[in-house]
C-alpha cells in the first residue's frame, strides 16, 4: 500500500488539538479538568505568589458572582467590571505593564445617537484594553468602532445578529473535527477542519 502523506500530528503519542491558550501554549501538558476556573486560577496565582494579580482575580470573581441572577438591565455593568479585573489579573501575572484606566470611552461622534451604526467607542492609547491588545499582539488600525461593527464580529452572537439584521451576510462558518495534521513529504504541520455538516458550504 502507498504510504499516506497526510497523518494526524502527534506529540508524545497524543494527537495535537487546538488549545484555548493563545500566547505561549504548553502543548505537551495535560488538560486541566475543573468545575471552577475561579478556584483553579486563584490557587495557581497563590502558588506563584502573584498577590496583586490574585487581588484583581478575586475582584473579578466577586463581580461575576453578584451578577448572577440579576436582570439584563443590571448584570452587564457588573460583568464588564468582572472582565476588566480578570484582564488586569492576566496582565499583572504575565508581567505586562498595566495602566489602571479602562482604555476605552464613548466616541464623540456617537453622543446623542440612538442606532448601532451611530453609537460607538474609541480605544485610548493607554489602559487595560490597549494593553490586552498588545499582549495578544493584535494590531489595531482603527481606534474608533461602531457598536454595529463590534456586535457583527462577536462570534457568540454573530448568528443571532445576522438573523436580526438580515442585510448582513454571515461572516463566520462553524467548524467541526478540528485538529492538526502533518505532511510527511514536506515535514510541515497544518490546521485542518471540516465545515459543520448542517451548513451549506456553497451558500457561504
Amino acid at each position: 500500500m502507498p504510504k499516506v502523506d497526510i497523518v494526524p500530528a502527534k506529540l508524545h503519542g497524543r494527537a495535537l488539538k487546538p488549545h484555548k491558550t493563545v500566547v505561549q501554549p504548553i502543548i505537551g501538558e495535560r488538560t486541566v479538568l475543573t468545575n471552577s476556573p475561579w478556584t483553579y486560577v486563584g490557587l495557581w496565582l497563590k502558588r506563584q505568589h502573584q498577590e496583586r494579580a490574585l487581588f484583581y482575580w478575586q475582584q473579578a470573581q466577586e463581580f461575576h458572582k453578584v451578577a448572577q441572577g440579576l436582570p439584563p438591565q443590571s448584570a452587564p455593568l457588573l460583568l464588564y467590571y468582572s472582565f476588566l479585573n480578570a484582564t488586569k489579573a492576566l496582565l499583572v501575572a504575565k508581567g505586562n505593564s498595566l495602566n489602571e484606566y479602562h482604555g476605552v470611552q464613548e466616541s464623540s461622534a456617537s453622543r446623542g445617537a440612538n442606532s448601532l451604526a451611530s453609537l460607538g467607542i474609541r480605544i485610548k492609547n493607554n489602559g487595560a484594553l490597549p494593553s490586552l491588545a498588545a499582549y495578544y499582539a493584535e494590531s489595531e488600525s482603527s481606534r474608533t468602532h461602531s457598536l454595529q461593527d463590534l456586535f457583527f464580529n462577536m462570534v457568540f452572537i454573530h448568528r443571532t445578529y445576522c438573523l436580526t439584521y438580515t442585510s448582513q451576510a454571515e461572516m463566520f462558518i462553524p467548524l467541526a473535527r478540528c485538529g492538526f495534521v502533518a505532511q510527511r513529504s514536506t515535514k510541515r504541520v497544518y490546521f485542518r477542519a471540516d465545515v459543520s455538516d448542517d451548513i451549506p458550504f456553497a451558500a457561504q
